[in-house]
């Protein structure tokens, strides 16, 4: 059996909601660490590109109609999945005196956002063949895609009317046990989807101003502050550079060096430098972001 450190966060900052953190990669022989990166890696998840093409796909066709757009959001996500017995039995919480098997897809573990995707990719896959919800795409635990603002029917669950897109979905999800709650499930003309503004009728994406100048101000201090960060933090700048090529796709390149640098390490908290190249790399990228209003 394994014991691993679990503790608990705010889910926002100055929160008093908290959620439980499950720590898999602490120690030299971690759960992660026994996990084959290779066997992990490949699973892709939609992005604003696939909507961006739904988008269009809806204007080409009905070129003259409003058109809004949905986002559904399933609760537990990775927590609703099962693991192996073999598994189980590595996932022991200690909570006082009192030991406790996680049986479930814990967030913590490096496999767990491809046992999730891999199961979401099937319902999607129901969604589009035998719910015909043509236009969906999906994003870990989110799903998203547009239809015609007049398109609306009424949800007996929630007691109101909502895109008939939506509607199909969540009936879909109530026929399989999938849980969500109202708040959750959202609509309109401008909604954010994976943390970017989208309007369904200008056809327009935006960076949020806020979300932009934390970006701009996080790369000069990763190339400055300090000489070398450990893997996690490579990987961290790394998935938020890639989430901003959603807006910034010409900015591409500024990672071209940054991938091999961290390639083949797995040790979570082992040091790595950064060379002139990374350096000048990320420079570049924060003065074409500093210069561009992220639409």
């Amino acid at each position: 059996m394994y014991c691993m450190p679990i503790f608990t966060m705010p889910k926002v900052q100055h929160s008093i909601d908290l959620q439980m953190v499950t720590d898999q990669s602490a120690g030299k022989f971690s759960l992660n660490s026994m996990i084959p990166h290779e066997e992990i890696i490949g699973y892709p998840l939609d992005n604003l590109q696939h909507l961006g093409e739904f988008l269009l796909s809806m204007h080409k066709r009905i070129p003259d109609s409003p058109c809004i757009l949905f986002k559904s959001n399933v609760t537990e996500a990775y927590h609703l999945l099962p693991v192996h017995p073999y598994w189980q039995i590595k996932q022991i919480n200690c909570i006082g005196d009192s030991l406790h098997v996680d049986r479930n897809n814990a967030f913590g573990g490096c496999a767990s956002g491809c046992n999730w995707i891999a199961f979401m990719a099937l319902v999607s896959w129901i969604a589009k063949r035998k719910r015909n919800i043509e236009l969906l795409g999906t994003y870990s635990d989110n799903s998203f895609g547009p239809d015609l603002a007049d398109n609306l029917v009424f949800y007996p669950p929630y007691r109101k009317f909502m895109p008939a897109n939506q509607v199909k979905l969540l009936q879909l999800w109530d026929e399989i046990n999938l849980p969500h709650k109202e708040s959750k499930q959202v609509f309109g003309s401008q909604l954010t989807v994976i943390g970017i503004q989208v309007d369904a009728n200008t056809l327009s994406m935006t960076m949020p101003p806020h979300t932009l100048a934390k970006l701009i101000s996080a790369i000069p201090e990763f190339i400055t502050a300090k000489c070398k960060f450990t893997l996690c933090e490579w990987q961290q700048l790394a998935g938020w550079i890639n989430w901003s090529f959603n807006i910034f796709p010409l900015l591409r390149p500024a990672l071209n060096n940054f991938y091999p640098k961290i390639s083949g390490k797995s040790a979570p908290n082992k040091y790595i430098r950064i060379n002139n190249t990374i350096h000048a790399d990320l420079q570049w990228a924060v003065s074409h972001l500093e210069q561009n209003m992220g639409v």
